[in-house]
C-alpha cells in the first residue's frame, strides 16, 4: 500500500510540474551608467507599445537603474492606461511609428511635433530615450534616430549592439497641446486629420509663459447642430451653435 502510495502521488506530482526554463538576461551597460546618476528622471524605452517581450524587459532593466519608467506589463490592465503614449505629441511619433494607420505628428493640431519635442520630454521629466535594435525593425530604427536627432539637435549619448540611448537635454519653455479625455482615434483622409469628441473633451494646452493666446479650431457638427461651449481653466469663454456645414471658431484665451 505505501508502495502504491508513493507511485500514485509521484504521478500525481509529475502530472502538474511546472518546468520553468531560465535563461541569463544581459542588460546593455547603458542601465548601470543610469543607475549611478543621482539625479530624478524617467526613461522611454522603445518599442514599448506592441512588443510584449520588450515590456517585461524594461522592467527588468529598471531593477538595474532605478529610474521611472513609461509603458511597463501588467497581465490586465485599463483601456485608458496607455493613453500617455498614444496621445501625447512627439511621443506617440517614436512609439506607433508606422503602427497608428495616420501620422501621429499631425493629429489634430497646427503644431511641429519635433520643434516642441525637446521641451516636451523635458515637460514629462523624460530623461532618456533608448531604442532597442533587436526589437525593431530597420525602417523604424532609422526612422527613430532620424526624428531624435532632429529634435534634439544631437546625435546619440550611447550606442552598442543592442541599444542607442539619447539623453534628453534641456531645451527653452515652448507652447504645446495635447489631447486629454473625450476624444475618439484620429481619422485621416489623406490632407487632414480629425477626431469625433464626445460631449465633454479636453485639451491640455501648455504654455511657456502667462499670456493671451489666439485658440483657433476647425469644427463641425455631424447630424444635428450642436452647441460649443468653450471653457478654459474652468471659465466659459466663448458659446456657440455650431451648424452642420461647420465653421471656424477663433477666440482669445488667456
Amino acid at each position: 500500500k505505501l508502495v502504491a502510495l508513493c507511485l500514485v502521488s509521484g504521478l500525481i506530482i509529475l502530472e502538474f510540474a511546472a518546468v520553468i526554463p531560465i535563461s541569463r538576461v544581459e542588460a546593455p551597460a547603458i542601465y548601470e551608467q543610469i543607475g549611478l546618476d543621482k539625479a530624478h528622471y524617467a526613461l522611454l524605452d522603445i518599442p514599448i507599445a506592441t512588443d510584449y517581450d520588450m515590456g517585461e524587459r524594461i522592467e527588468f532593466y529598471e531593477t538595474i537603474h532605478g529610474k521611472p519608467i513609461v509603458g511597463g506589463r501588467l497581465p490586465r490592465t485599463d483601456p485608458n492606461a496607455s493613453g500617455f503614449e498614444e496621445n501625447t505629441p512627439f511621443v506617440n511619433e517614436l512609439v506607433y511609428m508606422g503602427e497608428l494607420g495616420y501620422e501621429p505628428s499631425r493629429d489634430i493640431f497646427n503644431q511641429d511635433a519635433e520643434g516642441v519635442g525637446n521641451y516636451l520630454l523635458n515637460y514629462y521629466g523624460i530623461g532618456y530615450v533608448i531604442l532597442h535594435k533587436d526589437n525593431l525593425s530597420g525602417w523604424a530604427l532609422n526612422d527613430d534616430e532620424v526624428i531624435l536627432d532632429n529634435a534634439l539637435n544631437m546625435r546619440p549619448t550611447y550606442e552598442d549592439d543592442h541599444v542607442v540611448a539619447y539623453k534628453v537635454p534641456d531645451a527653452p519653455p515652448v507652447l504645446f497641446m495635447v489631447p486629454r479625455s473625450g476624444w475618439y482615434d484620429p481619422q485621416s483622409d489623406g490632407l487632414n486629420v480629425s477626431r469625433y469628441m464626445e460631449n465633454t473633451s479636453v485639451i491640455d494646452v501648455i504654455a511657456p509663459e502667462d499670456g493671451t493666446y489666439d485658440l483657433n479650431v476647425s469644427i463641425n457638427s455631424f447630424y444635428q447642430p450642436r452647441t460649443l461651449d468653450l471653457l478654459v481653466n474652468g471659465q466659459s469663454v466663448y458659446r456657440q451653435p455650431i451648424p452642420l456645414t461647420g465653421t471656424e471658431v477663433s477666440v482669445p484665451v488667456t
